[in-house]
């Protein structure tokens, strides 16, 4: 069994996890940042192999992002990254703007 992300505690019942909502990240509307602090709270109340984390977060992907991250699949070897922390800067590394 693969390293958990996030740690047990007393949210853990699975009916608060229909309740809660993640949002989307399109690569444009949030900062990378503010949505990857997100998912990292909701694996803080529900904890979750990394693989599981890292496929569970690509399912909140959209527009620019969805497509980054699944033709990366193939193109960029995406496929290999097994670590919330690598998945975690892959994404900031793609959509923080430079700019600031």
């Amino acid at each position: 069994m693969g390293k958990k992300i996030g740690k047990r505690n007393d949210y853990h019942d699975k009916k608060h996890l229909q309740k809660m909502q993640v949002p989307m990240f399109d690569g444009n509307t949030h900062t990378p940042r503010a949505w990857l602090q997100k998912l990292q709270t909701y694996f803080t109340l529900f904890p979750m192999r990394e693989t599981d984390a890292i496929i569970f977060s690509s399912l909140y992907l959209d527009g620019i992002a969805y497509e980054w991250w699944h033709n990366g699949f193939t193109t960029l070897g995406l496929n290999k990254v097994i670590i919330f922390e690598e998945f975690f800067q892959r994404v900031i590394e793609k959509f923080e703007r430079k700019d600031k």
